[in-house]
């Protein structure tokens, strides 16, 4: 993100985190209310959050998830910048 001019149009958005169950299991939904698409850093948080909650499902169902090292490697989603 050091690319970014605007590193703090996010400030005072909000992560919203809701958990349902019922009888066929859980739901996790995540909403990243005021995040959109006039952001210049929503080409970069958008494909980030997906990416990172394929990893908390991968983590829930498999347990080994895909953390995030910055130092280790660049990943899939940071190129399509």
């Amino acid at each position: 993100m050091d690319q970014l001019k605007k590193k703090d149009e996010w400030v005072g958005t909000r992560l919203i985190w809701t958990i349902a169950g019922d009888d066929r299991g859980t739901t996790l939904t995540m909403l990243h209310e005021g995040l959109n698409k006039s952001f210049e850093c929503y080409d970069i948080c958008e494909p980030a959050w997906d990416y990172f909650i394929e990893s908390l499902q991968a983590y829930l169902t498999t347990g080994t998830g895909t953390p995030y090292h910055k130092q280790e490697a660049r990943l899939e989603w940071e190129d399509k910048k």
